[in-house]
């Protein structure tokens, strides 16, 4: 896990991340956006949004848990910043190295990879030209890597919604997604990282922590779904990825429409991320998605905690023959389905979204 010492930080911001559930397993649930878009669907994990439609969780899904195990790691050279990684090729997590961790993002100009990086050193709004298109979560001086600046989910005991960030870049269907990150390109393949923290003495499984998606329309309508969150109570972090495509047309209508997602397999990893024992210290997680190539089950997600390999899978059919905007939205949220078990905080720092391996920084 990574350490925190004693030091500033500044850096280069850009844009977002939020919302889930388990392999349909969320009765009820309904997600969507805040009022603003030109179509909006609803959610009840931002209780701040403003519905116009909304649609329903499906209750049915049977989840097939598979728990990977491995010793997959990655190092870097600290003298030139370069990725240098072990294990198999397709499985790899950069590290980087050679740059000061409290303000990594001051070397985003070395990296033409990278999409987007935030270490939150900056006190403009969350939401705005190249950063995020929603976000409501404080900044807190002091709370970061190295002594920095993080933002805060602060739950009180029972509550659900903690707040979020969201993200989104490249070639977007509406303009209320587009502040200005890497605007009109398409990404069939992208990595993010975050670093996470949960208080001292953390309980409980949080459920929702990131996702990455292609939104294709404004009304927030999806091809795709990459989730990263918990299962029930087991203090681990899995995957879920999603299809909403057949015959190569889009039948996911409005956010998170469940009647009509195709679960391609829940994987669970084997970290307890989420005990006392790994609480109060920094985590680093870091997320590869790739798209399959039209009619070819190849995609691929795979999650790294720490640089150690943690769940993948390498066959996926996210999209079938869908050929239309490709990864444009992530989102690091805070949704815990069945409520906090106490009052109890985590943060978020140093969020990069790259379209190469990023590594954990140190």
């Amino acid at each position: 896990m990574l350490e925190g010492s004693a030091a500033a930080r500044r850096i280069f911001v850009a844009a977002a991340l939020a919302v889930g559930g388990c392999s349909g397993s969320d009765p009820g649930e309904t997600e969507g956006a805040s009022t603003g878009a030109t179509t909006t669907a609803t959610t009840d994990e931002d209780a701040t949004a403003g519905p116009s439609t909304t649609t329903g969780a499906s209750t049915s899904s049977a989840t097939t848990v598979t728990t990977v195990t491995s010793d997959t790691s990655s190092a870097s050279d600290p003298g030139t910043g370069e990725y240098t990684t072990s294990g198999p090729a397709t499985t790899e997590a950069g590290t980087t190295g050679g740059v000061d961790v409290a303000r990594e993002c001051d070397a985003w100009p070395e990296h033409p990879e990278w999409i987007f990086c935030d270490d939150f050193e900056s006190d403009a709004p969350l939401v705005g030209p190249g950063r995020y298109f929603e976000g409501d979560m404080p900044r807190i001086e002091g709370a970061g890597l190295a002594g920095s600046a993080a933002l805060e989910a602060a739950w009180s005991q029972g509550q659900v919604g903690a707040g979020g960030v969201k993200l989104a870049f490249g070639e977007v269907p509406d303009s209320y997604f587009d502040n200005g990150v890497r605007p009109g390109e398409h990404f069939d393949e992208l990595y993010y990282r975050m670093l996470v923290k949960h208080e001292a003495g953390w309980e409980g499984a949080p459920a929702k922590l990131s996702r990455a998606t292609v939104f294709v329309d404004g009304a927030w309508s999806q091809a795709m779904i990459a989730h990263v969150w918990s299962h029930n109570t087991e203090p681990y972090l899995g995957m879920d990825p999603v299809r909403c495509v057949e015959s190569g047309a889009v039948v996911c209508s409005g956010y998170n429409d469940f009647n009509n997602m195709s679960w391609l397999g829940f994987q669970l990893g084997d970290t307890p991320i989420f005990t006392p024992a790994l609480s109060d210290q920094w985590v680093c997680v870091e997320v590869r998605v790739r798209l399959n190539d039209p009619g070819v089950a190849n995609g691929v997600q795979t999650v790294w905690i720490d640089g150690a390999l943690e769940v993948s899978s390498e066959s996926l059919d996210f999209m079938g023959t869908y050929e239309g905007f490709g990864l444009n939205a992530v989102f690091f949220e805070n949704y815990w389905n069945d409520g906090a078990l106490k009052d109890q905080r985590r943060w978020f720092d140093n969020i990069i979204v790259s379209e190469a391996p990023i590594g954990c920084p140190g």
